[in-house]
């Protein structure tokens, strides 16, 4: 037994043995100068979170992909302050959204509205007042009417990111045949040339506008009314009915056709795009309805003929801060970013409307294209719709007065005062 003992101590003292040398091999086989281990390095400090910011807003199509692009562009910058997050609602769902929000405060940081919308929603509190900030920046040149459309009680609440405005489209092909040689510029001489191509040819109608009882009436009547001298506080004025006359005038003369009551201003493009118009009143978004809808007409745009001034209707939307926003400074960020002449240039170009600054130029924006041209310099005469914080109810009653004139109901006269009186009524309701 003993014997067995030792046999498996000897063998376990062999087999430490040979382990040993083993392990000894290995280490004369490494290298015989060895990398000292770096210290482990410190974690990457996370970038500071921007703040998130979300705009409400209603464009579709072709100036939804550029409003993207422009988003993309600034969140993607280390100079910007926040993170913007857009949201398209269609427009009506949009108001809706709005005026509940500024029960519940569930709204965007930033807030976009059709221009005569803005006073309304400035006096329901929905807008934060930005007066102070905008004095402060210093790229806050802007056509006096796109930015008095975002004033309430001397307080700036929304600005202008892009415009429009109304003129006259003329196909030359019919001024040529009726022997027009100069586009009417005054009332008289817009009588005259519908005259002329009327006797050239009765089948077309001299002249298209829109009379529909929604907007788009009081927006295309509002430069006859302006140009006469009143507002819509004194459509009754001399100068107010002298409009109403004059408008309803034009449809009894055979001028403009008495479908314009039913008319939008898509429908007006159609009329002159399929030659049963030989004018309209409209604005440059029809440029590219005129580019699918009548590729060869060729037409010139020229101011709308005056009374006693020049006058249009302002059009476009405005973007705000809302008083739900938690960090104003970041939203200010974006907004001046965004509407930084240059950029608004590059967004508005884009999407073929026009930058509202005054330091933007025609050929800044559009170089090489007469038609937008006019626009541009049209809009120096465009006037907002308000500011007011009711402006929808004013214009119903405007809607009223035109329908009633053009169709007889009431005498011009007669349409105008109780306008006037209704006028009267919702100014009282707001003092």
């Amino acid at each position: 037994m003993k014997k067995v003992i030792s046999i498996l101590v000897a063998a376990i003292m062999l087999l430490t043995l040979f382990s040993g040398c083993s392990a000894k091999q290995q280490q004369s086989t490494a290298p015989a100068v060895q990398t000292p281990t770096a210290p482990a390095a410190a974690p990457a400090a996370k970038p500071a979170q921007k703040p998130q910011i979300t705009f409400w807003h209603y464009f579709s199509m072709a100036t939804y992909d550029t409003l993207v692009q422009f988003i993309k562009e600034y969140n993607a910058s280390d100079k910007g302050k926040a993170t913007l997050s857009e949201q398209y609602i269609p427009r009506n769902e949009l108001l809706k959204r709005y005026t509940l929000g500024v029960v519940s405060n569930e709204l965007p940081d930033l807030a976009m509205v059709d221009n005569p919308d803005s006073c309304s929603f400035a006096a329901m509190g929905m807008f934060a007042d930005i007066t102070d900030k905008f004095k402060a920046w210093s790229d806050n040149k802007y056509q006096p009417g796109p930015l008095n459309s975002g004033a309430y009680n001397n307080k700036q609440y929304t600005l202008p990111m892009r415009s429009n405005c109304l003129s006259l489209w003329t196909n030359n092909a019919m001024m040529s045949s009726a022997g027009v040689d100069k586009l009417p510029t005054t009332w008289e001489e817009l009588d005259a040339v519908c005259q002329k191509l009327l006797k050239a040819n009765p089948k077309v109608y001299p002249l298209s506008f829109a009379a529909v009882k929604s907007e788009e009436g009081t927006f295309q009547f509002l430069p006859f009314l302006q140009s006469a001298g009143a507002n819509v506080n004194n459509v009754a004025s001399p100068e107010g009915i002298k409009a109403f006359a004059y408008v309803t005038n034009l449809v009894k003369n055979k001028y403009v056709s008495a479908e314009c009551i039913n008319w939008t201003q898509n429908d007006v493009e159609k009329q002159f795009a399929s030659g049963n118009a030989a004018m309209m009143v409209n604005g440059p978004w029809h440029i590219p309805n005129m580019v699918k809808d009548a590729p060869d007409l060729k037409y010139t745009i020229v101011y709308i003929p005056k009374d006693k001034a020049y006058a249009s209707s302002l059009g476009g939307e405005n973007i705000g801060i809302t008083k739900a926003c938690k960090n104003i400074d970041a939203a200010w960020d974006f907004l001046t970013w965004y509407l930084g002449t240059d950029n608004n240039i590059k967004f508005n170009t884009s999407a073929g409307t026009i930058a509202p600054h005054t330091n933007a130029t025609a050929e800044m924006q559009y170089p090489k294209d007469p038609v937008m041209k006019v626009f541009i310099e049209q809009l120096a005469y465009a006037v907002p719709r308000g500011p007011h914080p009711k402006w929808p109810e004013l214009s119903a009653a405007i809607q009223d007065a035109i329908q009633q004139s053009i169709t007889g109901a009431k005498t011009p006269e007669a349409a105008a005062k109780d306008a006037a009186a209704k006028i009267t009524q919702i100014n009282a309701s707001i003092k």
